[in-house]
């Protein structure tokens, strides 16, 4: 794999789920996080992640991690403004997007026995 391959892939595998999960525990306040179920525990275990190599990651793959952020605010951006226009069908067909692809993926590691169920 080329370095400029590798860079783009894991920003977006790696990288941005790492800022991600930080920018979701940056945004919630601390007396609010003592109701944090399962599910926000998943979400941001990886924000338990050394700040001093993450910011060393973050610096050196500044560009493409900065490409994949704007993805994820694009996504962001589209649920937001289906939620608020009410628009039930749009929100559940980019749920539903979602729900597949992570389906597929996991259906992928599982055959590949990257992972165990």
């Amino acid at each position: 794999m080329k370095p400029s391959a590798h860079d783009r892939i894991f920003a977006n595998v790696s990288h941005v789920p790492h800022v991600t999960a930080a920018a979701l525990i940056n945004a919630s306040r601390d007396d609010d996080l003592i109701f944090a179920g399962k599910g926000f525990i998943d979400t941001s275990r990886i924000a338990s992640g050394p700040a001093n190599i993450w910011t060393d990651i973050a610096l050196s793959n500044a560009r493409n991690i900065g490409r994949g952020i704007d993805k994820v605010i694009a996504e962001l951006n589209k649920l937001k403004a289906a939620i608020e226009a009410g628009d039930q069908g749009k929100v559940e067909r980019l749920l539903e997007k979602a729900r597949t692809a992570r389906a597929r993926l996991i259906k992928r590691k599982l055959k590949s026995k990257e992972m165990l169920s």
